[in-house]
């Protein structure tokens, strides 16, 4: 004896697939697809809240501690020059030029060539005073002295 059923048997994929489908006929633009979209779901409508919310309280603290809501002021990289600028501004300019051709220090004889400044430097050196590379080869001794840090033998003395 067959039992007929009056219902058709519940198929859960059929019906999501349905629903799926209404949605999307109702909506043109669907943006969340996938495992996380009820996650999703539910963080941007939280997020939204508590950022209108955070706004909402500054705004009632700013209107409860008489603080303006206002433009911030805009900020300009020119500078205002004050009257008469344009007289000595070509001067300025030339001894602007001037400055920067001149060198800046003297070099003092035999510093030319470095290959430290360390090696100038007398707190790092015995009797406070310089390297022994920067020492020239004919006042030296006969024996080979090295510098204690970088190991040079002379390179810098201009010989």
């Amino acid at each position: 004896m067959v039992v007929r059923m009056s219902e058709p048997p519940f198929r859960p994929r059929e019906k999501l697939v349905e629903k799926q489908k209404y949605f999307q006929s109702i909506q043109k633009h669907t943006y969340l697809k996938g495992p996380l979209d009820k996650v999703t779901s539910v963080a941007i409508p939280l997020t939204l809240a508590a950022t209108s919310l955070f706004l909402i309280g500054r705004g009632i603290y700013n209107m409860s501690h008489g603080i303006a809501e206002s433009m911030p002021k805009v900020k300009t990289n020119r500078v205002k020059y004050p009257d008469g600028w344009q007289l000595i501004e070509p001067t300025l300019s030339r001894l602007d030029a001037n400055m920067r051709e001149v060198n800046l220090f003297q070099l003092r004889p035999g510093y030319e060539r470095l290959c430290c400044l360390r090696y100038i430097q007398p707190h790092d050196h015995n009797f406070r005073t310089t390297c022994l590379c920067r020492v020239p080869k004919h006042l030296r001794e006969e024996k080979i002295v090295e510098c204690v840090h970088y190991r040079c033998r002379g390179c810098a003395s201009g010989d």
